[in-house]
């Protein structure tokens, strides 16, 4: 008997890693080199080592769900902190996660510290989509309020 494709990808054998860490429903995940990060109806986001399921940082600040994530660099080596935590550091100045949430804001965390650095404010509804263009120098952010904004990232 032949077996189809979606029989052969319902089994349990074939997924490779679970990452296990929100609270509810993942709404978007951005891969950067071996780490991934992605947001969540939780109102976090989260950055993982790809390869240990390892969470390296928490993003908490939005008041609604994180739905829109970018990121601009290079990651170029991962180290541990003080507390034995692993983070990842990047070429030149591009320490940033961006995150644009249903509560019309975008936030630039930083990568050391998983402390906001920056809260983009002007949406009047949700924020849908997010990309850095200009060499990590603007953000542009996409709403259901039918704008597009672009913001200079420091």
């Amino acid at each position: 008997m032949k077996k189809s494709i979606s029989s052969k990808f319902n089994s349990f054998k074939y997924v490779f890693k679970v990452f296990v860490g929100h609270k509810d429903v993942v709404r978007k995940i951005l891969c950067v080199n071996d780490y991934i990060i992605s947001g969540s109806q939780d109102k976090t986001a989260i950055c993982w080592n790809f390869h240990t399921g390892a969470i390296l940082n928490t993003f908490k600040g939005h008041t609604r769900l994180v739905n829109a994530i970018a990121y601009y660099g290079t990651v170029t080596n991962v180290f541990r902190n003080d507390n034995s935590s692993e983070m990842f550091s990047t070429a030149g100045n591009f320490e940033r996660v961006y995150t644009g949430s249903a509560d019309r804001t975008a936030k630039s965390w930083s990568l050391k510290t998983s402390k906001c650095v920056v809260t983009f404010e002007g949406h009047t509804q949700p924020i849908t989509v997010m990309e850095i263009i200009k060499d990590g120098e603007i953000l542009l952010t996409a709403s259901i309020d039918n704008t597009i904004r672009s913001w200079f990232t420091e």
